[in-house]
């Protein structure tokens, strides 16, 4: 798993940071090859934030 919070310049530089916020909002996710470059999938959680006050219908 990728954390968010790693130091800039861990290798990636100014890069990478987008599939690090795509691993920690998603309960599963992955990339396809296409002839441009990639096309990433991601199922996300569905829960409230931790101390979130319940919605109308909660």
């Amino acid at each position: 798993m990728l954390s968010p919070d790693m130091p800039p310049g861990h290798g990636l530089g100014r890069r990478g940071y987008g599939l690090r916020i795509v691993d920690a909002a998603a309960r599963v996710w992955g990339a396809l090859p296409t002839p441009a470059g990639k096309v990433v999938w991601a199922v996300l959680y569905d829960d409230p934030p931790v101390g979130a006050e319940p919605g109308p219908q909660g």
